[in-house]
């Protein structure tokens, strides 16, 4: 969905076939796309694609917090990413799972990514309003994955 800045720092909107394909080359931007595309996203995410009885999205999206009810325990093997929220004092979890060359992509650990990210660029209004993301997918994983592990 976002658009992308080519080798002449042009900004270019990525095809739909591009996005299907995969192919889209450049450095993507951040559409701003907002709390209810990103709720919808979400929601419909999760609770449809379990649907089709491959569950890696939904242990791939899961956050849970320390001591929290959805708390899962995770194979040592796997590693696992935290980020405590220093309004809340609540540290939000996800196992990552990185591709070959490194890339996080773990749902679930890169929107623990982005908030320490949001955190150190010192962006608490934009962090707050994240916070309520990761709370929902935090919410999410608990009622559509049943405690499931990855």
């Amino acid at each position: 969905m976002a658009p992308r800045f080519d080798g002449a720092n042009n900004l270019v909107y990525p095809a739909p076939a591009d996005q299907a394909a995969g192919n889209m080359t450049g450095t993507p931007v951040d559409p701003d796309i907002g709390f209810s595309i990103e709720l919808y996203a979400t929601v419909l995410g999760m609770s449809y694609i379990p649907q089709t009885y491959d569950q890696d999205f939904l242990n791939r999206s899961r956050i849970w917090v320390d001591g929290g009810a959805e708390h899962v325990d995770i194979d040592p093997s796997h590693t696992v990413l935290h980020f405590t929220d220093s309004v809340s004092g609540l540290t939000y979890n996800a196992v990552s799972y990185p591709d070959a060359t490194g890339n996080e992509t773990g749902v679930g650990a890169q929107m623990l990514l982005r908030a320490q990210a949001l955190s150190t660029a010192g962006q608490p209004t934009v962090l707050r309003r994240y916070i309520d993301n990761i709370d929902i997918v935090r919410r999410m994983t608990f009622l559509l994955g049943g405690g499931a592990q990855p």
